[in-house]
């Protein structure tokens, strides 16, 4: 039997990136085939009369949909930031806010795997209590069931899992469709097929603000900024002219707001203008 620090040690060695896979993922929602290739590639497709496909072609992250129906949800599809189902495949966040126990060995999917529970640590209240399958192979989840105050949030899990499938090697499995959604990297918005940027705030100002931001740096960028008109105030006494100048000048404190008196400096020997 696997003791806790084998297992936390499969969890966080665990990296889809390295992985060669098929499987069949199931959601609450729905059911979609994975394909999962060394790279970071990888392609699920929903399987759904409007279902939507996504993937990774190792550089961006894509998403395609048929045409006609709405855009997806992040939560309908899952989007991880261009990863395959992060709550099996990224299995770190078990290691962080949770305190894990080992119930034992199981089999999930034909796999040999650990049962555990993860109970959030005290004072936490926003962890939900979760109890999964870890690969004893791969460290991924087979298995996540999430719990809230006792009620039911989701069940998360593979089955039909093949290792070093056939159609892993292939890259053009992992291409994205024409009309593909794109994601340059972790965090950043979509992009639409003709590459421009789509955020909100696009789609809500229909690029009028970022066009109007765009010429007022382009105008202030060609324009010298103006030096602050500086005046004296509450002259002290008159100086000797500097050497590089050719009248006399009042000595006092520069300032942009008047001064004060009572309390105006010594001369600095500076020119006022």
């Amino acid at each position: 039997m696997a003791d806790l620090p084998e297992v936390i040690g499969l969890l966080h060695r665990a990296d889809w990136t390295r992985l060669s896979l098929s499987a069949e993922v199931c959601f609450e929602s729905g059911r979609a085939e994975l394909l999962i290739a060394p790279g970071g590639h990888y392609r699920m497709e929903h399987q759904a009369e409007d279902g939507v496909v996504q993937g990774n072609d190792g550089q961006r992250g894509w998403t395609w949909w048929p045409s006609g129906r709405s855009e997806p949800s992040p939560a309908e599809v899952g989007l991880d930031d261009g990863r395959p189902v992060a709550v099996l495949f990224c299995p770190q966040d078990l290691l962080d806010g949770y305190v894990l126990e080992i119930l034992g060995p199981v089999t999930a999917c034909g796999r040999a795997a650990i049962a555990v529970t993860a109970t959030p640590r005290a004072g936490d209240r926003h962890h939900e209590h979760v109890e999964a399958a870890v690969d004893a192979e791969l460290g991924i989840l087979l298995r996540r069931e999430e719990t809230f105050r006792g009620q039911l949030l989701a069940v998360t899990e593979l089955t039909d899992v093949t290792v070093n499938p056939p159609a892993a090697p292939d890259p053009a499995g992992f291409t994205a469709p024409p009309r593909s959604r794109f994601r340059e990297a972790p965090g950043e918005p979509f992009s639409r097929p003709d590459g421009a940027k789509a955020n909100v705030m696009d789609l809500a100002m229909g690029g009028l603000g970022a066009l109007s931001s765009t010429r007022r740096v382009s105008r202030a960028a060609t324009r010298t900024p103006a030096r602050p008109r500086r005046r004296c105030h509450h002259p002290t006494r008159t100086c000797s002219p500097p050497k590089t100048a050719h009248r006399l000048t009042t000595c006092c404190t520069c300032s942009t707001t008047p001064a004060n008196p009572a309390t105006c400096a010594a001369p600095t020997g500076a020119a006022c203008r």
